[in-house]
């Protein structure tokens, strides 16, 4: 359990500071575990309401043969929203929440949109690795360089949701 809580720490204290400065280089930020991720979806039936949605631990993913053409979709989707300087932090945060899993939510909330660099993606966007089932990174080309990516799901059923996106370095 003190891993699982470390593991989470790092991956909260590595999210606000890649989302709120560009601290973290992309080639260092870690890449934890799917098992140490907090994860959690939320039900329709009860807004705001979550529950657990790990795959199993002992179970190797089964390679999704959509998930690296949706993962990209998920990754653009989300710089397109986030790409929008211009716009007030309140529709800036309402288009690109849903986006986002909890963690990058409560991240990206704390980031001004008037002082994103980019205003548009400007290229295809491609995998740069993953593990086929449940994570990604992808390079998304902006007008200020490429981000990469960090797209996340707790199962094959869920959507992809994006934890992080690292600016140019």
């Amino acid at each position: 359990m003190r891993g699982a809580r470390a593991g989470m720490l790092l991956v909260l204290v590595a999210v606000t500071c890649g989302a709120l400065a560009g601290c973290v280089p992309p080639d260092t930020m870690p890449i934890v575990p799917q098992s140490d991720l907090p994860t959690t979806e939320s039900t329709p039936s009860t807004p705001g309401a979550s529950v657990p949605a790990t795959p199993p631990q002992d179970a190797k993913p089964e390679d999704d043969p959509a998930a690296a053409t949706d993962s990209i979709a998920a990754a653009v989707a989300a710089v397109t929203a986030y790409c929008r300087p211009s716009v007030s932090k309140g529709e800036w945060i309402a288009a690109l929440s849903p986006l986002l899993t909890d963690a990058g939510a409560v991240a990206y909330n704390t980031v001004n949109p008037a002082t994103v660099p980019c205003t548009s993606v400007t290229g295809d966007a491609s995998v740069r690795d993953g593990d086929n089932a449940y994570v990604f990174r992808v390079n998304v080309p902006t007008d200020a360089g490429v981000y990469e990516v960090y797209v996340t799901r707790p199962a094959t059923s869920a959507p992809w949701r994006v934890e992080r996106m690292a600016p140019p370095e």
